[in-house]
């Protein structure tokens, strides 16, 4: 009689990993940024950031903070979508283990 099991969500992650689909979405990711213009947007806007604060007064945490809360928005819904159900389908294919 097989049994059915849930994997432990480290063992997920290690699955997740080690399969080598973190490094192909993370790709991916990459890819559909740069393809959207995301990369040179944000680019842009610490440019305007520094340039406004002067380079002698903004620290790269200050940086990643201020600029920080709005750039996950500014990602094109669709990329979040396509990505969200990519991970989605490879938890669901892997969540289980028989026995």
């Amino acid at each position: 009689m097989n049994q059915t099991n849930f994997k432990s969500q480290e063992q997920i992650k290690n699955e997740y990993i080690n399969s080598g689909e973190a490094e192909k979405i993370k790709k991916e990711v990459c890819r559909r940024l740069e393809e959207t213009g995301y990369n040179d947007r944000i680019h842009q806007v610490c440019l305007e950031y520094i340039q406004k604060k002067g380079i002698n007064n903004v620290s790269l945490t200050e940086l990643f903070e201020d600029v920080g809360k709005d750039k996950r928005s500014a990602i094109d819904q669709n990329i979040q979508q396509e990505i969200t159900k990519k991970i989605r389908e490879f938890v669901e294919n892997n969540i289980t283990q028989s026995y």
